[in-house]
């Protein structure tokens, strides 16, 4: 048994005559009604054409009837009805997501439509249906077993194609079709609930590889190309990808804004060989288009949100940028490099020009406030810790080696402190590295401050002596380079 959908126009008895209706061809009699298969032609026309029209002119009424049927009608009869009325466990047995059977298999009362493949040349369906469990709409397609399709089951979703319009009175150019994706609104709070719900998600999760070196599903976001212009018309961008995260909500304390958290997937352990490499991430700009002249390269460009105003406490700080690698793994005995950070520019070309530069601005002072220091910590080092390849560093640089005594059997935590003299200038770039004497001399902690009153630069840290006789030197390296005007 074949079933399907049809939809009965009714006369409302607004007008005296008939309704006429030019797509479809039909005549809705006075005080009558006809019924038609709601095919592609008569749903664009009760979704936008003559049968919209006529509704929203009170002219007629629609219904659907959806269970009765209609094989000659939909398909030829039989078992070669396109669509087909579809419920319970038909529809929903197992989760292709994981490929695991439901326990129980699907609800008795989801109901849907089956749109099904020609017979005798593929058994393969797609079901859209009404999940009662979860009160949802599904779509899910399922492949066909008599013939090999040469591919899965995919769901394929396209728009309308840009064109020209033109009915004599009125033209225009349109775009290719959009497609808009919009979730619930929560619901708003009130008496009987303190505080609202949240908005509707969207939720994209594609399938894992199947066992034994099936990769993971990809996600693929690619935009269109501009239109190519002439010799006399520039050509078009091409499409921008946006990603816009909420505002937080006002309120007795205003609530944090939208994050974007992008996570790479670990590597895969290694059962008999090496782990498998962490996932990267490329932000790449696009290369300058070749032209009389060069178009410029794409640029990056990471920027921090300001500090809130404080009307009547201190302000909120600006956000901060974080470039951190992560500790090698491993053991002393099996050991390994920690990760760096490199800054590259790139090279300059012809009389006249220069390689990128490396520019470092820091924040000015406003009020009494302090202006900002550059500050870079490192551990140990030979022949200083500031190396500057096809440049040279001013002459003006003043450095020096202190020595911190280190008392027998201190432990983990004691603390040592070293001023470093400052030079008088519009700032100044401080670096410093500690490194023991002794092997029993173990540094446990070093940072690098500024003193908030006097302004003084400061070495300080932890370190430990396991020797419970001998007292052992802490040597702190530091050099302070010193920037001014032009």
């Amino acid at each position: 048994m074949a079933y399907g959908i049809k939809i009965t126009l009714t006369h409302n008895g607004t007008t005296t005559s008939a309704v006429e209706l030019r797509v479809p061809m039909v005549s809705v009699p006075v005080g009558g009604s006809i019924e038609l298969v709601f095919d592609d032609k008569v749903a664009r026309s009760y979704e936008s054409g003559q049968i919209r029209q006529a509704v929203e002119d009170l002219l007629i009424t629609t219904s659907f009837n959806v269970g009765t049927e209609f094989s000659d009608e939909v398909g030829g009869g039989g078992n070669s009805s396109i669509l087909e009325y579809v419920s319970g466990t038909e529809l929903w047995n197992f989760n292709p997501h994981t490929n695991e059977l439901l326990i129980p298999a699907g609800d008795v009362n989801d109901q849907g439509i089956r749109i099904k493949g020609k017979e005798g040349v593929s058994n393969g369906f797609a079901d859209i249906f009404f999940d009662e469990s979860t009160s949802s709409l599904k779509i899910v397609t399922h492949q066909p077993t008599i013939r090999d399709s040469g591919d899965d089951a995919d769901i394929y979703v396209y728009t309308s194609i840009g064109y020209f319009f033109d009915d004599g009175e009125n033209s225009s150019f349109q775009d290719g079709g959009d497609i808009e994706i919009y979730t619930g609104k929560g619901y708003d709070s009130n008496e009987e609930q303190t505080s609202g719900t949240d908005g509707g998600d969207m939720n994209i999760n594609l399938g894992d590889g199947g066992a034994f070196s099936g990769r993971g599903g990809a996600f693929n976001l690619n935009t269109g190309n501009g239109g190519n212009g002439d010799i006399n018309n520039g050509g078009s961008s091409g499409g921008d990808i946006d990603f816009n995260t909420g505002d937080g909500g006002s309120g007795l304390g205003g609530s944090e804004g939208g994050d974007i958290d992008i996570t790479c997937g670990n590597g895969g352990q290694g059962l008999a060989g090496g782990g498998g490499t962490g996932g990267d991430l490329f932000l790449r700009a696009g290369h300058g288009g070749q032209g009389l002249t060069g178009g410029q390269g794409g640029y990056i460009t990471l920027r921090t949100g300001e500090g809130g105003f404080g009307e009547v406490n201190q302000g909120g700080e600006s956000g901060y940028i974080t470039l951190e690698t992560l500790d090698a793994g491993g053991s002393t005995s099996s050991g390994a490099n920690a990760g760096d950070i490199n800054l590259t520019t790139g090279q300059g070309n012809g009389e006249g020009f220069r390689g990128g530069n490396v520019n470092i601005t820091l924040g000015s002072a406003n009020g009494d406030a302090s202006g900002g220091n550059l500050i870079i910590n490192g551990t140990t080092f030979s022949n200083g810790i500031l190396v500057a390849k096809n440049s040279t560093i001013s002459s003006t640089n003043t450095t020096g080696q202190s020595t911190v005594v280190i008392a027998a059997g201190a432990l983990a935590t004691t603390p040592f402190s070293l001023t470093i003299p400052r030079v008088i200038a519009i700032g100044e770039i401080f670096l410093f590295s500690c490194f023991a004497s002794n092997g029993n001399l173990a540094v446990t902690s070093q940072y690098f401050e500024i003193d908030g009153e006097t302004g003084e630069p400061i070495v300080k840290g932890t370190a430990s002596n396991s020797d419970g006789v001998n007292p052992y030197n802490l040597y702190i390296n530091w050099m302070v380079v010193p920037f001014f005007n032009d």
